[in-house]
C-alpha cells in the first residue's frame, strides 16, 4: 500500500491562477508507474484525490484493478460551465476564493495549530483522534513554527477552475468501481448522485452519514465498506494504491 502526493506537496512550480486538474491525475499515473511498473492497483480518493484517481483510470484503465471514490468533486455540467467561464456572476465562488488566499497557514506549534482547527466549523465533526492526525499530515516545521504543507495559493488555483470528470467516469464501465457519499454532502448532491449513478450503472453506491469529510469523521465505517467491497472481487484485486 502506498501513499501518491499531490503536486503542491513535492513541487517547487508555482501555482497557476487556474490548475486544470487533468494534471493531478497524470501525476497519479507517474506515481503508480514508479512505484508498481507492472501490477494494476487498487486507486482510493477522497475529493481532489477521488477525481485524479478517476482521471487517470480513465486514461490507461489497465493500471487499475478497481476504485474507490469517496465523495469527489463532481459538479453537474451546467454549473461547471458557469463557474469555468463567469467568476463574476458567482459571489460565491469569489468569496471561495478570496477566503482561501487569505486562510491562516501558519502557526507557533502543532497544539496552536490544533485549537486554531477545532474551532473550525470545517472539523466540527471530526473528533479529536481525527484533528491531530489532520494536523500531522497538514503542517511541517518552520521557522515560524509549524506551516500548512499544502500552499493556500495552490488551494485558491484548484478552486478556480471545476473539474470535468463525467467523460472519464463513463469510461469505467470495466473497473470495479465503489462510490461512496457523505449524507450531507455539498459536493455530491441528489442530483449529482443521480447523474452518477446513471453514468455508472455497473458501480457499486454507498451513502454513509457525514459531511465532506466522511473519512476522517467515519474512518471505521468507511474501512469497512471499502473492505468489503475489495474482499467481494476475490482474486482480482490483491495490492492497494491510496491516493
Amino acid at each position: 500500500m502506498f501513499g501518491a502526493l499531490h503536486r503542491p506537496l513535492w513541487s517547487d512550480e508555482r501555482p497557476p491562477r487556474a490548475a486544470g486538474w487533468r494534471r493531478f491525475g497524470d501525476d497519479l499515473l507517474e506515481t503508480i508507474d514508479a512505484i508498481s511498473p507492472k501490477a494494476p492497483v487498487v486507486g482510493v480518493g477522497h475529493s481532489l484525490g477521488g477525481i485524479a484517481t478517476a482521471l487517470a483510470a480513465a486514461r490507461r484503465p489497465e493500471r487499475f484493478r478497481a476504485l474507490v471514490l469517496i465523495d469527489p468533486v463532481l459538479i453537474t455540467p451546467l454549473r461547471i460551465a458557469l463557474y469555468n467561464r463567469a467568476t463574476w456572476l458567482l459571489p460565491p465562488k469569489r468569496a471561495l476564493l478570496r477566503a482561501t488566499r487569505r486562510r491562516r497557514e501558519v502557526w507557533p506549534d502543532r497544539a496552536a495549530a490544533f485549537a486554531n482547527l477545532r474551532d473550525k466549523r470545517l472539523f466540527r465533526e471530526v473528533d479529536d483522534a481525527g484533528l491531530s492526525d489532520c494536523v500531522a499530515a497538514m503542517v511541517a516545521d518552520a521557522r515560524e513554527g509549524v506551516r500548512l504543507r499544502f500552499p493556500r495559493e495552490w488551494e485558491a488555483a484548484i478552486f478556480a477552475r471545476a473539474p470535468r470528470a463525467w467523460g472519464a467516469l463513463a469510461k469505467l464501465a470495466d473497473v470495479p468501481t465503489l462510490a461512496i457519499r457523505a449524507s450531507r454532502s455539498t459536493l455530491v448532491n441528489a442530483a449529482v448522485w443521480a447523474r452518477w449513478r446513471r453514468t455508472s450503472p455497473g458501480a457499486r453506491f454507498e451513502t454513509v452519514p457525514g459531511t465532506h469529510l466522511v473519512p476522517i469523521e467515519r474512518p471505521a465505517e468507511i474501512a469497512a465498506l471499502v473492505r468489503g467491497f475489495l474482499g467481494g472481487l476475490g482474486d482480482r484485486v490483491r495490492t492497494p494504491a491510496v491516493d
